[in-house]
């Protein structure tokens, strides 16, 4: 693989997205759910649309394994917090680079994360990995105000989510030590999860 050609696919990517206004609420994700599908369709990954709201969009892209094993979900949001425009040097819905760095609402939490997650299915698809298990690449509504459109509507919904053994979602830290560079990287291996207890 070209891993400097791949970098550049992925900042580029990252760039178009954050360029998408879907600052909830109101969330208006079904722009982002476009911005998937025209992608994962000239891919050939099949995908599906979900609006249990107008405005308000899921979507669920798969990529076939074999099914010895269980799905992995690849789970990421495509709402992003409110902005305050007056804070921001740069415009914050522009994906400007500058000084090396790529700014925008959504950088890290969690547009990044849906397109390094969106760039896993396809460097897969391309380069014809035999898959055990099925990918489910799932970029929800609503996370940033608990999730009514997106998850929660998602498992009451969507049964293939359910079979999954495994999902990757956002969570853990990146420490930087004072020179600025990474001095260790946190794994978040469990968040928010339903609780039985009385």
């Amino acid at each position: 693989m070209n891993w400097d050609q791949l970098l550049d696919e992925v900042v580029r990517y990252l760039q178009q997205y954050l360029r998408i206004n879907t600052v909830n609420p109101p969330g208006n994700e079904m722009e982002g759910v476009k911005f998937f599908k025209e992608i994962f369709d000239a891919e050939m990954i099949p995908c599906q649309i979900f609006e249990p709201s107008p405005g308000r969009g899921n979507l669920l892209a798969t990529l076939k394994g074999n099914e010895k094993k269980k799905p992995v979900l690849l789970l990421n949001h495509m709402d992003v917090v409110p902005v305050e425009k007056e804070r921001w040097s740069v415009d914050p819905f522009a994906g400007v680079i500058r000084d090396g760095y790529l700014y925008g609402r959504g950088a890290l939490d969690d547009k990044s994360m849906g397109i390094v997650e969106m760039m896993a299915l396809l460097i897969l698809k391309r380069e014809k990995v035999p898959l055990t298990r099925d990918i489910l690449f799932f970029a929800t509504a609503d996370e940033e105000t608990g999730g009514n459109w997106g998850v929660e509507w998602a498992v009451e919904n969507i049964s293939s989510l359910s079979e999954a053994e495994f999902a990757l979602n956002e969570g853990g830290y990146v420490v930087l030590n004072e020179k600025g560079g990474a001095d260790r990287y946190e794994i978040s291996s469990g968040q928010k999860v339903l609780s039985n207890s009385g």
